[in-house]
């Protein structure tokens, strides 16, 4: 992941690949929290990622699919950077 400091601390993340793949790390988080209780938004995750094109009806539905999507993208990831 491409990931660039910035003066005062923060950081950002560049590339298209790295961008999509840091959403769907940070769906994943938000899917673990929402299965817990735990509400951060307004908007739910499993609205999020029905919107990105995940199948499934609940949290604990979704969460594996974007598990696998993640590893997914991450070995392809690691085969182009062999």
């Amino acid at each position: 992941m491409t990931i660039e400091k910035i003066p005062g601390g923060g950081h950002v993340i560049t590339g298209k690949q790295d961008i999509e793949l840091m959403r769907l790390i940070t769906l994943k988080a938000a899917l673990r929290m929402h299965i817990k209780g735990i509400r951060m938004s307004k908007v739910s995750p499993v609205k999020v990622a029905r919107q990105m094109g995940f199948a499934g009806r609940t949290a604990k539905q979704l969460l594996p699919r974007v598990v696998e999507e993640i590893e997914r993208r991450m070995a392809n990831r690691n085969k182009e950077n062999a």
